[in-house]
């Protein structure tokens, strides 16, 4: 069985969007059936518990979202949990981090000492927050929803063992879905801009081939796309008059293979 350690700070709205992401949808993305997966939450994300996961673990995913530098990952409150001259705990393995700017320096950084692949962005990542902030579920965040259902087409791929390349490839696609709904709104054009900017400075450093072999997993004839539905309702109750069609969309989806 294939292993995964899976990094969720959550502490502010960034670090809590991911983590009620993968808290509330990761399953439709991902077989997590086919898996182990050990996520350090909340106050577990720290360097000592991350380090001793991965060394007791074994994993050939490591995954999570923190806050970032070009030369460093951090985990709950900031602290400190990937940086340069440190790394080769991530040798071996396949690694995608949510943060700004680690593929500039800490991402070549773990590749040459042994990362198998490192998937990650060389800038900040931006996106567009709904006033209030719909922290505990950000499938209902029209705005902030693409860049979260994007990365977690990433994460999925990886975990239905695709390459890395083609995980780059499913964020693509999701990205280029939202980026022209949005840009087809007259109120959508800073989160157009954000997707765009994200899907431009995302990085796959290390080898696109590879990949994890997950073993025998029965792909599901119906993968709805996670989150239409939710957007749709969200912009119901905005009073948007597209949120009809997103949900006929939504329906559509879901009679189509993934």
């Amino acid at each position: 069985m294939p292993r995964a350690v899976l990094i969720e700070p959550c502490y502010e709205i960034c670090t809590c969007y991911w983590y009620y992401a993968v808290e509330n949808h990761l399953w439709r993305y991902a077989p997590l059936w086919a898996w182990r997966v050990d996520r350090l939450r909340k106050r577990d994300a720290t360097r000592i518990r991350v380090v001793e996961a991965i060394e007791s673990v074994d994993p050939q995913l490591v995954a999570g979202c923190g806050h970032g530098a070009p030369n460093l990952f951090t985990g709950q409150f900031g602290v400190p949990i990937f940086s340069v001259c440190t790394e080769d705990v991530l040798a071996r393995r396949i690694v995608f981090l949510l943060s700004c700017d680690t593929a500039a320096e800490l991402g070549p950084d773990a590749v040459r000492k042994g990362a198998r692949a490192y998937i990650g962005w060389d800038a900040p990542v931006v996106f567009v927050v709904s006033s209030p902030p719909r922290i505990r579920d950000p499938a209902t965040d029209p705005f902030a929803w693409p860049l979260f259902d994007a990365s977690l087409s990433l994460l999925g791929s990886l975990m239905w063992g695709k390459t890395a390349g083609e995980a780059v490839e499913a964020y693509m696609r999701r990205s280029s879905y939202w980026y022209r709904y949005w840009l087809s709104r007259s109120d959508g054009t800073y989160v157009a801009a954000s997707i765009a900017h994200d899907a431009k400075h995302l990085r796959l450093l290390g080898d696109p081939s590879a990949r994890i072999v997950i073993g025998r997993v029965v792909p599901p004839t119906v993968y709805a796309s996670a989150g239409l539905a939710a957007v749709a309702s969200a912009l119901a109750l905005s009073g948007h008059r597209t949120a009809a069609s997103i949900a006929g969309l939504a329906s559509l989806l879901v009679s189509l293979p993934r």
